[in-house]
């Protein structure tokens, strides 16, 4: 199938099977559709077997979350934990298929990773695809990978969309390739890299596949159940052509309002010093790491400081139109 076939198939109408709330920032809609490997691609694993990956994926476009542009993806742990790192040091992180996934054969490449750019310039789309992958696990105990799967990650120029797409699988140890108690799908917003145990969300996608129930995660709620909570992570496989959609409901930053403002230092104790390019006052909101409003500050053009001493220790946000920023406070 050749790129230009592929572009306008995705424009296709697919079957909606579901719809809900993920967070304040996105909605999810669950859709069934045709899935199609990608062709002329960029070879990740330059044809070499691969356990453990380490991968860099450049964006064809400025890419937009709630408060960050990305640039620039990485592919890490287990080979699909696929990010981005904020210039905070903030991470969002797509979990497409949160699995200890490798090449499915010792010596040979079988499971190549990839990524396109299908579309005309200005309505374009990335897709990331693992193709016919194994289990680390599988290899392990049973000395030979006899379960596979396929998945691709989509991110839209337009829209700040991103989905997640699945493809045939030969998942018939399901417990054995979960341990964790289910397949491990969703999405963390603004992780906190320097502890990883603070984000402003953690959603995974639990119970039927096809129908789908959204959770909210705490670090309490990890902590209390030694790992995931009953019931949300995904109790089947994916099924062939089921799509996640992820839309934002927030109105996108360009990269010019973005740039407007600089703060430092950050991390920060007693004061926050805020450079704001723009010309005239504008009010911002502060929010905790819980999504909790803690207070309204105005921001004028040129450098101010913020007081900070009286905030607790922890991951700050900053929100108003056309400014978004994160800062954490030691």
């Amino acid at each position: 199938m050749n790129k230009l076939f592929l572009f306008f198939s995705v424009l296709l109408p697919s079957a909606l099977l579901a719809q809900q709330a993920v967070g304040t920032h996105y909605n999810l809609s669950v859709y069934s559709g045709a899935y199609s490997s990608i062709e002329e691609a960029t070879s990740l694993d330059q044809g070499n077997v691969w356990d453990d990956p380490n991968w860099t994926i450049p964006f064809p476009f400025p890419f937009f979350t709630f408060n960050d542009t990305i640039n620039t993806l990485y592919v890490g742990e287990y080979g699909t934990t696929v990010y981005a790192v904020q210039e905070d040091l903030l991470l969002d992180i797509f979990l497409v298929y949160y699995a200890d996934i490798a090449n499915a054969d010792n010596d040979t490449l079988v499971s190549p990773v990839s990524y396109t750019t299908i579309g005309p310039p200005g309505d374009q789309i990335l897709i990331v695809e693992w193709q016919n992958v194994g289990f680390y696990e599988d290899g392990i105990s049973n000395g030979s990978f006899t379960n596979t799967t396929n998945f691709q990650l989509w991110f839209y120029q337009n829209g700040g969309v991103f989905e997640y797409h699945y493809g045939p699988n030969a998942v018939n140890a399901f417990e054995q390739m979960h341990p964790e108690g289910g397949v491990i799908v969703g999405f963390i917003e603004n992780l906190n890299s320097a502890n990883g145990q603070e984000w402003s969300g953690f959603y995974t996608i639990g119970e039927t596949p096809e129908n789908p129930v959204v959770n909210s995660l705490s670090p309490l709620d990890l902590f209390n159940n030694n790992g995931f909570p009953p019931n949300t992570l995904l109790n089947a496989e994916p099924s062939n052509g089921l799509i996640y959609r992820f839309e934002p409901t927030f109105q996108q930053v360009n990269e010019i309002e973005t740039s407007q403002i600089s703060a430092y230092p950050n991390p920060c104790r007693e004061e926050l010093i805020i450079h704001f390019s723009g010309q005239e006052n504008t009010t911002a909101e502060i929010y905790n790491s819980t999504g909790q409003f803690v207070e309204t500050i105005l921001i004028q053009p040129g450098v101010q400081k913020i007081i900070t001493s009286q905030l607790s220790p922890g991951m700050y946000h900053i929100n108003s139109k056309g400014i978004h920023f994160n800062f954490i406070k030691n």
